[in-house]
Formats: C-alpha cells, sequence, structure tokens
C-alpha cells in the first residue's frame, strides 16, 4: 500500500520520535530522511513564519485523505501537521498568516527543492498547517544529505568542511563520524536520530 506521494504506507515503528525543534509530533515522522527534512522545514518554519506551538502537531497517522480511497501521506509518515488549531483545514492561509508569513512558507518551499509541498497552497482545499514530501525516496535522500552536510560544516572543531553536494560518500561519513565524537554519541558515520538531534541546531 502507498501514501498518496507514492510512499509505502508504514506503522509507527519506523519513526523517529522526535523532539522535532524541541516539540512532539504525536506518533513520529519517518525516521531517516524525512525526519531529517522535517527537523529543517520546521526550523527555518519557527525562525521565519511563527513558533511552534507544543499540543496542535501531528505527524504519523494511518488514514485516507478525506472524501478519498487514498491514503494520506501522514499514512507514509511522509507528512506532518503545525500548529493546527491556528490553521485548520479548508481555510485560505492568508486567514491565519499574513503575507509576510505565506512568503515566508513559500521560501521555504523553494529552498527545498519541489521536495517539499505546503497545503497553504493546495488548490480547492488549502490546508495550511500541513506540510509534505512531494518527491521520490531519491530525491528525498540527496536533499536530506545537503542538510546534514551543510549543518556538519557549521559544527566547530571538527575538521575542515566537506563539499555539499548531496552525496552520502566516505567525506561525508567521515565528517558525520567527527560530529558524533564532538558530541560524544555513538560513532557509526550514520545520521540517525540521535545525531539529527545534536545537528538541529546548526540547521
Amino acid at each position: 500500500m502507498n501514501s498518496q506521494n507514492g510512499w509505502s504506507v508504514v506503522g509507527k515503528t519506523a519513526c523517529d520520535q522526535g523532539p522535532f525543534h524541541g516539540v512532539t509530533f504525536p506518533n513520529g515522522i519517518l525516521a531517516g530522511d524525512v525526519a531529517m527534512i522535517a527537523r529543517w522545514q520546521l526550523h527555518h518554519y519557527a525562525a521565519s513564519v511563527e513558533p511552534i506551538h507544543g499540543g496542535q502537531c501531528w505527524g504519523w497517522y494511518v488514514k485516507k485523505i478525506e472524501g478519498s480511497s487514498t491514503f494520506s501521506n501522514h499514512a507514509s509518515a511522509t507528512a506532518w501537521d503545525i500548529n493546527a488549531q491556528l490553521h485548520p483545514m479548508g481555510s485560505p492561509a492568508r486567514h491565519s498568516l499574513n503575507t509576510r508569513q505565506v512568503a515566508a512558507a513559500r521560501a521555504i518551499v523553494r529552498a527545498a527543492g519541489g521536495v517539499l509541498r505546503w497545503g497553504g497552497d493546495y488548490k480547492g482545499r488549502p490546508d495550511p498547517m500541513h506540510w509534505e514530501i512531494n518527491a521520490s525516496p531519491a530525491a528525498a535522500h540527496k536533499l536530506a544529505t545537503k542538510i546534514i552536510q551543510e549543518a556538519c560544516n557549521r559544527v566547530p572543531n571538527t575538521g575542515a568542511a566537506i563539499a555539499v553536494d548531496g552525496v552520502y560518500g566516505p567525506h561525508t561519513t567521515a565528517k558525520v563520524r567527527r560530529v558524533q565524537t564532538h558530541f560524544g554519541i555513538g560513532v557509526d558515520g550514520l545520521a540517525g536520530p540521535i545525531t539529527q538531534e545534536k545537528i538541529e541546531a546548526y540547521l
């Protein structure tokens, strides 16, 4: 079974439970690349759009799109909702966000290079709380790798910067190992949930 964006429907055990930008997203967000992209998106959303409120954010949940037989992207844990009480489904983004905030949300979409879609731009029934992956796993992996590379390059005292090319090769693995050593966490060269949380401050 696949969700609307073509990703496989998953169970809760496939999800990173966070926190994400200090907030719990009940049931989590798909571990790995999607969680890294979500951390990056939430960091920029909080910095440029509005604060993120605990108790109003949602992640994985197996359900169909309302009025449809298609699984929502929440079912593949590739979608998350932000400040749901402020931005109800069906309400245009301009009703709860000002012009600057809408522009900032769209700037995040552009910076993601086609990997993210914002429900505030849906045609028909808007959903301004909603963010989702709108690309293949390969495209998501490339974006997540670029995010990791940029963040790791900003961590002090971890050696020379590496090229930000979206390729998780030996140079990236070595850099992630140095970052993990710096933070005193398990050193495996993989940017899993613990490593992602540590580098979140450098997004």
